[in-house]
């Protein structure tokens, strides 16, 4: 009897547990559900058109890879028309395939994303660095089109026009060649590269630090043997240890900071006025203190 007592008061504890266990797993079911559902809904409402999913940075860019990878691959599926404005670009690329469709307007709307936010691709890629660069000097406006997306692209500056130009006709080869192409590096345009620049050119050189984005890199000019960069780094910014593979100098020409050369990093206090030489492949660090706008001069190995 006692036995039998005990079997049954453990049997009805067993199944009052099993029956907490289940009630738990439900419980954990319904909330993974509901925030799965919450998710997709506030993907779908902040989605722009074309611009597929932008969201975190990690996410975006592995989303922005694929989205590539996706298009050299598809790239004979795709049709584009290129018409350079004097002020810049207006193309059209399209494709029959509704897949394909999605794709491009999903990267154009992407790579928008990108030029406003400040967040560069392929800076190893000459044209794509510059590009981003002077991203703030490029107006891009896009429309959806019955098979694709038409984008025009514009600038006041006739530096950037060319720099929209090259971009243009490297696109093209992306989808005339493909995957054979993802990877090659596109130089500066050669209407600056390769005609012989003027005897003087005077440069818009600001000598005052002003507002703006904590790091600033404008490029003032590029000719043969060398080119000449202004760099602005504000509220205690750094510009992190690197080096260049030719000779540089450095000229402070607002505000403060300091400059550590050398693998001991030995310090330099910049203030105007202050040059500095800097050998080839020499460590480098520039540090705002809290602001301060230099001159950078990049000497090349083509004369």
């Amino acid at each position: 009897m006692t036995n039998n007592s005990e079997q049954k008061r453990s049997g009805r504890a067993n199944q009052r547990q099993r029956g907490m266990l289940r009630g738990a797993y439900l419980g954990m079911m319904v909330v993974a559900l509901a925030a799965a559902a919450w998710a997709q809904q506030n993907v779908q409402q902040h989605d722009g058109p074309g611009q597929g999913r932008m969201r975190g940075m990690m996410g975006e860019g592995r989303q922005d890879m694929e989205t590539i990878h996706s298009l050299f691959g598809a790239h004979q599926k795709i049709s584009r028309s290129v018409k350079k404005l004097d002020n810049g670009v207006e193309t059209v690329t399209e494709s029959s395939d509704p897949k394909v469709q999605a794709l491009i307007r999903e990267h154009v709307g992407a790579m928008y994303q990108r030029l406003s936010a400040g967040q560069p691709i392929r800076m190893w890629d000459p044209l794509y660095a510059e590009i981003f660069r002077q991203a703030g000097k490029i107006k891009m406006d896009m429309f959806n089109t019955e098979k694709g997306i038409r984008v025009i692209e514009t600038s006041t500056d006739a530096w950037v026009v060319k720099l929209l130009h090259s971009h243009a006709d490297g696109v093209s080869e992306f989808v005339e060649k493909g995957m054979a192409v993802m990877h090659k590096e596109h130089p500066l345009p050669a209407a600056v590269l390769g005609k012989a620049v003027a005897t003087m050119k005077v440069l818009p050189l600001r000598t005052s630090v002003g507002a703006g984005k904590d790091k600033e890199v404008e490029q003032l000019f590029e000719g043969p043997g060398r080119k000449l960069v202004q760099i602005t780094l504000r509220n205690n910014s750094i510009l992190e240890t690197h080096k260049a593979t030719l000779p540089i100098t450095i000229q402070c020409v607002a505000g403060g900071g300091v400059l550590k050369v050398g693998d001991a990093l030995e310090a330099i206090e910049l203030k105007p006025g202050v040059l500095v030489t800097i050998e080839a492949n020499a460590l480098h660090k520039i540090e705002a203190k809290p602001d301060v706008s230099i001159l950078l001069t990049q000497f090349t190995a083509k004369l």
